[in-house]
C-alpha cells in the first residue's frame, strides 16, 4: 500500500517544503483525532417504570390499551401490580424464572450443558423447546437432570459432575462401523 505521508523529499535547505510538510502532517493529525473522537453514550434510569401498552403489530408508535406487567399467559402466571417498582418487577421475574413450577429454565440449562459435553443436546433444537422444536430424545433424563439442578440450589457444578461421572460420558468416543452408518 502507498504510505500515508512520504518524508523522503524533506530537506533543511528548503524551508517552504518544510512548512508544506508540517501543514500536511497537521492535516493528517486532525483527521486522526476525528477518527478517535469518543462516542458519548447517555443512559438514564427512572425511579418508576412508565405504563406498558399493548402495541399494534409490535409497533411502539401505535400503542393500544394499557396492560399490567406480566408474562405471556401461555408461559404461566406472573401477576404484578401496574404500579410495581422496577426492583419489584425484576425480583418477581427472577423468582418466576427460577420457580419449580417453571421447569423450562432448568431444562434449557441442563440441555445446553449436555450439548457442551456431547456435542448434541437431549433436545436437538436447543433454542426452540416449543412445538416447532424437536422433542427430547430422553425426556425422563432431561426432567431428572432439571430436577437435580433445582434441588441442588441451581449448582451448575453439580450437573457437570453428574454428567462427567456418568457411564454415558465414560463410553468410548472412538467411531465404530455401526455408529458411522447412522
Amino acid at each position: 500500500p502507498e504510505p500515508v505521508y512520504d518524508f523522503t523529499g524533506a530537506s533543511a535547505d528548503d524551508p517552504e517544503a518544510g512548512r508544506r510538510d508540517y501543514a500536511a502532517l497537521q492535516k493528517l493529525l486532525r483527521k486522526k483525532s476525528a477518527w478517535e473522537s469518543p462516542t458519548t453514550v447517555y443512559a438514564g434510569r427512572f425511579r418508576e417504570p412508565g405504563p406498558t401498552y399493548r402495541l399494534f403489530r409490535g409497533d411502539p408508535m401505535a400503542p393500544r390499551e394499557q396492560v399490567a406487567p406480566g408474562t405471556v399467559t401461555a408461559l404461566g402466571s406472573l401477576q404484578l401490580d401496574a404500579a410495581a417498582s422496577e426492583q419489584q418487577r425484576r425480583v418477581a421475574l427472577a423468582d418466576w424464572i427460577a420457580s419449580p413450577q417453571n421447569p423450562l429454565t432448568a431444562r434449557v440449562i441442563v440441555n445446553r450443558i449436555w450439548q457442551f459435553h456431547f456435542g448434541r443436546g437431549l433436545v436437538a433444537t436447543p433454542s426452540d423447546f416449543g412445538v416447532a422444536g424437536m422433542p427430547p430424545t430422553h425426556p425422563d433424563l432431561l426432567d431428572w437432570l432439571a430436577n437435580q439442578l433445582m434441588q441442588n440450589n441451581w449448582s451448575l457444578k453439580h450437573i457437570h459432575r453428574l454428567i462427567l461421572m456418568s457411564s454415558t460420558y465414560r463410553q468410548s468416543s472412538r467411531p465404530s462401523p455401526a455408529s458411522l452408518e447412522i
